[in-house]
């Protein structure tokens, strides 16, 4: 696979307690869980790229082996999420955002707004979910073109992984995706 920078990075993790509430919100909303985790790719080099992501230490690079994530995608482990938009400086972008703290209360403000429909105040840039600090990053880097916010009508800190992987703005390395989105706005 021929990665580039801009390209999200959505794991499927079941094993952990997030990774289990994330995967039943979305085999209720969405009918299937695909992905529970997502990081961006900010550099690509020979060998390695780096992955920018938000996790409990809060939103910071890591390097992955081109050949680990080859293998992770040929195991269905992880799918790779193009921009449909050119986006640009995706580094610089993610610098924006860097070492800032994991939102673990949005994570209850998501199961809440899902349960009940009722949005509390949330923690906006000053802290980040994964799938949040993404989309903000496309965002800035697509120059305010790709807009999760207006496409799922919702703000960025109730953007979800899957939100990413169903996206319209999204080509997936699996394109499923598109059967589910297809299925959801024929049902409304």
């Amino acid at each position: 696979m021929k990665f580039q920078t801009g390209q999200v990075v959505l794991f499927n993790n079941t094993k952990s307690l997030f990774g289990k509430l994330i995967t039943f919100y979305n085999q209720t909303t969405y009918g299937e869980s695909k992905t529970t985790h997502a990081g961006i790719i900010a550099e690509v080099n020979d060998k390695i790229l780096i992955f920018e992501s938000a996790n409990m230490s809060g939103f910071k690079p890591y390097l992955y082996e081109k050949e680990f994530l080859e293998e992770k995608i040929k195991n269905g482990e992880i799918i790779i999420s193009t921009p449909r938009v050119k986006v640009k400086n995706v580094k610089e972008c993610c610098n924006n955002y860097r070492n800032i703290r994991y939102a673990i209360l949005d994570i209850v403000a998501i199961a809440l707004y899902w349960a009940t429909g009722f949005k509390i105040k949330m923690t906006r840039s000053s802290k980040l979910i994964c799938s949040e600090a993404v989309v903000r990053v496309l965002y800035d880097a697509s120059q305010k073109k790709i807009d999760f916010t207006k496409e799922f009508h919702k703000p960025y800190d109730l953007i979800t992984p899957a939100d990413i992987y169903y996206s319209s703005q999204m080509k997936n390395s699996d394109e499923s995706g598109l059967k589910i989105i297809a299925k959801l706005v024929k049902n409304k």
